[in-house]
C-alpha cells in the first residue's frame, strides 16, 4: 500500500470516529486534514469534538429551533424548509436546491429527514440523501460527490 493510500484511510477513520461523536462532517473532514498535517493532534481534536457534541446538548432546543427555522430564497419568496416534502425539494431551481444540498450536507439529521437507528438498514436511514445526491448529479449541479459519498457511507 502507497504511504498516500495509508495516509488516506488514516483520515477516513479520523473522520468517521469524529463524525460518531460529532456530526458536522466538514468540522470532522478539516479536523482530520489538520491532525494529518501536524497542526494539532487527534486527541486535542477529539475532546473538541466532545466538547461540541456536550455544548450541542445542552443548548438543542435553541438548535433544533434554528435549523427548523432555515428559509431558502425560492424566486424571491422566502420557504422555510422543514416543511417542504422530497418533492418540492427536488422541483426547486439549481441555486435553491444546491443550498438545500449544502444545508444537508451540514446537518444531515436535521428535520428527521436521515435517521440515526441503526436498526434501519442504511438504504432506508439515507433515502432522502440518496435522493437529493442523485438529483444534484442527474442536474450535473457543482458540488463535491466525493464528500458527500464519504458522508453517506458514515449515515
Amino acid at each position: 500500500m502507497t504511504l498516500y493510500l495509508k495516509h488516506s484511510l488514516d483520515e477516513r477513520r479520523m473522520i468517521a470516529e469524529l463524525f460518531a461523536i460529532f456530526p458536522d462532517y466538514e468540522l470532522c473532514r478539516t479536523s482530520a486534514y489538520n491532525v494529518r498535517g501536524g497542526i494539532t493532534t487527534f486527541q486535542k481534536v477529539r475532546e473538541l469534538m466532545w466538547k461540541k457534541a456536550e455544548g450541542a446538548k445542552l443548548n438543542q432546543d435553541a438548535i433544533h429551533e434554528r435549523l427548523d427555522s432555515k428559509k431558502v430564497d425560492v424566486g424571491g419568496e422566502l420557504r422555510t424548509l422543514r416543511p417542504m416534502s422530497l418533492r418540492e425539494i427536488i422541483r426547486l431551481p439549481d441555486e435553491p436546491f444546491l443550498e438545500v444540498l449544502r444545508f444537508y450536507v451540514k446537518h444531515p439529521y436535521s428535520h428527521s429527514r436521515v435517521s440515526r437507528s441503526r436498526l434501519i438498514p442504511r438504504f432506508l436511514r439515507t433515502f432522502f440523501f440518496r435522493q437529493l445526491l442523485g438529483q444534484a448529479m442527474l442536474r450535473k449541479l457543482d458540488a463535491n460527490y466525493d464528500e458527500m459519498f464519504e458522508l453517506m457511507s458514515m449515515l
